[in-house]
């Protein structure tokens, strides 16, 4: 399985084969963005519980000791990884963004599966609400 695209020597974040992965819980799954060159931080519900988590990348050996007691995850865009979220919470920015935005990973919740859309970009933009 490929994790990491090569651009100029360096290792690059990819979401290659990642919409196969299964995961068991979220230790399983924050190793695996770790190893694609994600950053991953704990987070209960949606807050980062982490001081510094903007700045701060968990070893391998770490990640076991935060994702405990059905902590979410998250991951830390923008930075190092250039990866950025267009966030969709209109319906009918989510209906024409499939004509507006480039062919990009799309999750979501049951709901609204296809409300975020993820890029790596260099550079990365600043943040938008």
């Amino acid at each position: 399985m490929v994790t990491h695209t090569e651009h100029n020597g360096d290792f690059s974040p990819s979401f290659v084969g990642l919409s196969e992965a299964v995961f068991g819980d979220a230790v399983e799954a924050a190793l695996e963005y770790r190893r694609r060159g994600l950053i991953v931080t704990p987070l209960h519900g949606k807050r980062p519980i982490l001081k510094g988590w903007q700045e701060r990348q968990l070893s391998e050996d770490e990640l076991p000791d935060y994702f405990v007691d059905g902590r979410n995850l998250g991951i830390v865009l923008g930075g190092a990884a250039g990866l950025v979220d267009v966030d969709l919470d209109n319906p009918v920015a989510v209906d024409v963004a499939d004509l507006l935005l480039p062919d990009s990973v799309k999750s979501g919740r049951m709901k609204n599966p296809r409300s975020h859309h993820w890029f790596f970009c260099d550079p990365t933009p600043p943040s938008r609400r």
